[in-house]
């Protein structure tokens, strides 16, 4: 089971590379390839889910590094894979945006639709173009709320697990003395 999660963890890091790679080289397969890049975030939340639950009952203190390296890696899967679309768009269709011009706008394009925070500076025009950035938009109002609860849950699971662990340190000291004074 480690060696397949490794393996696909190291598949979707590879996808996302080359979208990012690809916002400033052109390379082929670009809208395969950025589609499997958001594919790959999601999967990547996913697994984050699935690794939080198991981490619940573990006492291990890398796991919010993990956690957090779950999430920043299916941030950028998203936001690299819409950003390779959207530079691939530009591409085949020049007036699909205005303001974009080429990787590192697209790129920027990216987070701050991902962000909600929208500029205006970079905007679509066409049909296509006005779809994709919705969708992304919806990515990041269905998916940050959920990544926020899990990380929640998974602190104060922690907070519980070290307050319970302390008070059985607590009671083992009473037992201890009270040995002591017999």
């Amino acid at each position: 089971m480690a060696k397949s999660r490794y393996l696909l963890l190291t598949l979707l890091i590879g996808l996302i590379s080359y979208s990012f790679i690809d916002l400033f080289l052109k390379l082929p397969f670009e809208i395969p390839i950025a589609s499997l890049s958001i594919l790959g975030g999601l999967v990547f939340i996913a697994m984050a889910y699935i690794e939080t639950k198991k981490m619940f009952n573990d006492t291990a203190s890398n796991q919010a590094v993990v956690l957090m390296v779950y999430w920043v890696i299916s941030f950028l899967g998203i936001t690299v894979g819409f950003s390779g679309i959207y530079l691939e768009l530009l591409r085949q269709n020049p007036v699909s945006f205005v303001g974009l011009s080429d990787g590192i706008s697209a790129l920027y394009f990216s987070l701050v639709t991902f962000a909600t925070v929208g500029y205006g500076d970079i905007y679509p025009v066409s049909a296509i173009a006005k779809v994709l950035v919705m969708s992304e938009v919806l990515f990041s109002v269905i998916l940050m709320p959920i990544v926020i609860a899990i990380t929640i849950a998974f602190i104060i699971n922690k907070k519980q697990l070290s307050q319970k662990n302390h008070k059985i340190s607590l009671h083992q000291d009473e037992q201890t003395i009270l040995k002591r004074i017999k």
